[in-house]
């Protein structure tokens, strides 16, 4: 699997997690703007993370990217944050429906990270909330039409 690396000028140091318990899956929740790594860098640094808050992301044109490190705690599920990895989605898919090319890379990436971290439960980042008990965590990311995808790819995927 091909995983393009962009460089990244962190804000701060990276931390690595000790377990790796879940793999959140994530929409960018834009429908009108192609969401580059620099643009998504940039925006979580505006709202005070130290870079990109994602381990990795796809686009609609199937390729997939390198945020944080896979290893490193990510900055995108609260709750979770210390024991997940984060995959982002470009597109909106409470309005949008998956291109063909993004449904491939992440059956790639789900097949990559179910070899890397087999015992990790998949969940859509709506269903973080279940997870960390905090309501305040609920949210309807990743999307119904993702999360549809994922249901019917992931064997055990939470919504």
């Amino acid at each position: 699997m091909n995983i393009v690396e962009p460089t990244y000028n962190w804000n701060g140091p990276l931390t690595d997690r000790a377990e790796t318990l879940y793999v959140v899956w994530h929409h960018t929740a834009c429908e009108d703007q192609m969401q580059t790594p620099a643009a998504i860098n940039a925006e979580h640094k505006a709202i005070g993370d130290i870079g990109i808050a994602y381990n990795r992301g796809i686009m609609q044109n199937g390729e997939t990217f390198q945020g944080r490190p896979d290893a490193a705690i990510s900055a995108a599920a609260h709750g979770v944050n210390q024991t997940s990895i984060d995959i982002v989605v470009e597109g909106n898919f409470m309005v949008q429906y998956l291109t063909a090319a993004a449904e491939e890379a992440i059956k790639a990436n789900y097949a990559n990270l179910t070899e890397k971290y087999p015992g990790a439960k998949h969940i859509s980042h709506g269903y973080v909330h279940i997870v960390s008990g905090n309501p305040g965590d609920a949210t309807a990311c990743c999307g119904t039409n993702l999360m549809a995808f994922l249901k019917e790819l992931i064997p055990g995927f939470e919504a």
